[in-house]
């Protein structure tokens, strides 16, 4: 099966390469390959052997709606453009589709990630659009002028455009998370000019109240007045700097999440001051210094505002301890809520698409495997809210992604319609009936940044340890029975715990040895006579096909005939398999996990209806007290309730050098402990603010509120 290289031959001045034409081209030269010759009589592969073109042995299939289909996975290379890559892929796709055959056709209409990142960054998008409008709406209604309206909201394109010039010097793409960091910094993005514009009209309508003998150059008092709220601006820009800097200390999965969003907000916050020190003024100068705005009173808002700020603040500091009280009401009430707000890794959100896994029992076979990934298929597609369904049963040929032929893994893409939650709920009862099925849901992002901080493919994973296999397999039956009964646990999985049928082929060394077989011929024998053994290869037109030798079916259709299955021993003999190892039907273990070189029996589970932190500590609370763990076992929880503990160790730890970071910078501006203790009695009062508006929104504890 290949064609021999012998150098080169030099003839008349002039070097041949001389190549042995000698591989096999199709099954007929195979068949005419020469074994050996016996008296003179040559035995060739066609006269021992059927030599035919078959099909590789089929351990996957794959549907599209329900329709037998060829799915094609495409994963870009790390640091590509998504968006500029699924479009080089339409197009190619669409050139394909002009050749293909009649009845063939190439449908797009599957889970893109693509998809994803424009809605998200269209969202983001029109989150920033509508951040500035209010900003600039509730500017006017405070200042009542279009002139310092104007100037004030400059700030905010401006920092927006020095932002994006910044990521385009170091290589930062524009994404959801960098368009994130901008939206949250649009509020902050006029605080340095409000603060630049509000003293300059303040010295300018001072100065107007002079005799116009005794005015200074306007010049003079807008640079005055700048330079009096410079340091201030300067402090207060580079301590809201310094609380993002923990995004950038985050190690793993977190860290490269917030990274992007830190970057953004720091550099639009740092142009923001920029601007403030440089365009600000020089605006004021031009269009305050000599405009009536410097005539006219406050708007009528703000002086409403003032009187009525006035006011409570005169009640205030005449009954400090009433303030006290409430105070620390208020922040007892903030931190006695912490405990009861529900914990996650990340928030919930929509990807628009599921990521559907369905699980038979193990040995089963492809065929009813599939019949039953097309029954789930069925259910699905019968909600209006279901555009699409692809699903993948088994593995492809060459595929680095180890599946059974009994696990189905399906993308589904949704449309608009009831809200998730409830989407999912209905989907779960829907396919509760289909036997022989585990089914559980995810989403496509989720499902993966699970897989990678456990390995399982769900939001919770309970890993068992212990030496004994047949004890593992039974903590694993008694842990889900615990699971199952409490409340938010869905998707209780335990599949790959389950025995499969296997053939066993016992070597018998002592027979083996009194008829010279060896253990490694023997294994070879068993490969050939069930699997098959490879031999060589053939292409033919650029597709290479392995060549494979293989008893025929015929002999091992039968399970009461496999011991008769010929062996070869050295002299050329043939006896019986069961001569020399005995066969026998069991059962065993479908698959045998090790983790950390221990193994481990693991259960997986999603979360629903509760908060992921919560759920797993009632979930470990049952087991300790139901599950009795012999000497040896221990049980581990794993999923991203593990990765948002960590954060959150991680940021209290940075945190607290950010704290010491910022006292000290305080204390450089007011050069007083006590006016820099002041400033961060601000901090545990914000709290309240914090706890209690997660706790009207219901999004509980994540790494983004804690950042936030």
């Amino acid at each position: 099966t290949r064609d021999p290289a012998a150098g080169f031959h030099v003839d008349r001045g002039q070097e041949y390469l001389v190549r042995g034409l000698g591989r096999a081209r199709d099954a007929s030269d195979l068949a005419a390959a020469v074994i050996e010759s016996r008296g003179g009589i040559p035995v060739t592969v066609g006269s021992v052997a059927t030599v035919d073109a078959g099909p590789e042995p089929k351990r996957g299939t794959a549907s599209y709606k329900m329709q037998p289909s060829v799915i094609l996975s495409v994963q870009k290379q790390p640091g590509a453009n998504t968006l500029a890559l699924t479009r080089e892929i339409d197009s190619a796709l669409d050139r394909l589709a002009r050749t293909l055959p009649e009845g063939v056709k190439i449908e797009k209409e599957n889970f893109r990630q693509a998809e994803f990142i424009e809605i998200a960054i269209h969202n983001v998008t029109a989150a920033l659009r509508d951040g500035a409008i209010l900003v600039v709406l509730i500017l006017f209604l405070f200042l009542g002028n279009v002139r310092t309206t104007f100037i004030m909201a400059l700030a905010i394109p401006l920092s927006l455009v020095a932002g994006i010039l910044v990521f385009s010097a170091f290589g930062v793409s524009i994404n959801t998370m960098t368009l994130g960091g901008l939206t949250i910094a649009i509020g902050v993005l006029v605080d340095d000019a409000i603060i630049d514009i509000e003293n300059v009209l303040r010295r300018l309508r001072l100065e107007h109240l002079k005799p116009l003998d005794q005015r200074r150059n306007p010049l003079d008092i807008v640079f005055a007045a700048s330079s009096e709220v410079r340091g201030a601006i300067f402090y207060a820009t580079l301590i809201i700097a310094l609380v993002f800097v923990p995004l950038f200390l985050l190690p793993g999965m977190e860290g490269r999440l917030l990274r992007p969003l830190g970057l953004a907000y720091i550099t639009a916050l740092v142009a923001s001051f920029l601007v403030s020190l440089t365009i600000t003024p020089v605006l004021c100068y031009l269009m305050l210094a000599r405009s009536r705005v410097v005539e006219s009173a406050e708007p009528w808002l703000l002086r409403k505002l003032k009187s009525r700020y006035i006011g409570d603040l005169d009640r205030a500091i005449a009954h400090p301890r009433r303030v006290y009280v409430v105070t620390i009401l208020l922040l007892v009430g903030a931190l006695a809520t912490l405990p009861f707000l529900g914990r996650s890794f990340l928030p919930p959100f929509n990807e628009g698409s599921l990521t559907v896994s369905v699980v038979s029992a193990p040995g089963i076979t492809l065929e009813e495997s599939d019949l039953i990934g097309r029954e789930v298929e069925k259910a699905l597609l019968g909600f209006p809210e279901v555009v699409s369904t692809s699903r993948r049963t088994g593995r492809a040929e060459k595929d680095e992604h180890v599946q059974g032929v009994n696990a189905s893994e399906m993308e589904v893409v949704l449309r608009s319609g009831r809200p998730k939650d409830r989407l999912l709920e209905e989907m779960r009862r829907s396919v509760a009936t289909i036997p022989g099925a585990q089914v559980s849901f995810g989403q496509p992002i989720s499902h993966r940044i699970d897989h990678m901080i456990s390995g399982s493919k769900s939001n919770l994973a309970v890993k068992i340890f212990g030496p004994d296999l047949s004890v593992l397999r039974g903590l694993a039956g008694s842990a889900q029975r615990v699971l199952a009964d409490v409340p938010g646990i869905v998707d209780l999985g335990n599949q790959e715990q389950a025995s499969v049928p296997q053939l066993l082929i016992e070597f018998d060394r002592p027979a083996m040895a009194r008829h010279g077989v060896t253990a490694a011929s023997l294994a070879r024998t068993v490969e050939a006579l069930f699997q098959g053994s490879e031999v060589g290869q053939i292409t033919e037109e650029g597709v290479v096909s392995r060549v494979v030798v293989r008893y025929p079916e015929s002999l091992r259709g039968d399970r009461d005939r496999i011991g008769s299955l010929p062996v070869t021993l050295p002299g050329g003999a043939i006896l019986p398999l069961a001569e020399v190892a005995r066969v026998r039907f069991d059962l065993g273990p479908s698959l045998i996990r090790r983790e950390d070189v221990q193994r481990v029996a693991m259960l997986t589970a999603n979360v629903a209806g509760a908060d992921l932190a919560g759920t797993v500590e009632e979930a470990a609370r049952r087991l300790d007290a139901q599950v009795a763990l012999p000497t040896g076992y221990r049980i581990v929880y794993g999923g991203q309730f593990e990765e948002a503990a960590s954060s959150v160790r991680n940021l209290a730890l940075i945190s607290v050098f950010i704290l010491i970071a910022m006292y000290g910078l305080l204390f450089f501006a007011f050069r007083r402990h006590r006016h820099a203790t002041i400033v961060l009695v601000n901090l545990p009062l914000a709290v309240i603010g914090g706890v209690f508006a997660i706790l009207l929104g219901g999004s509980g504890l994540s790494i983004a509120t804690l950042v936030g």
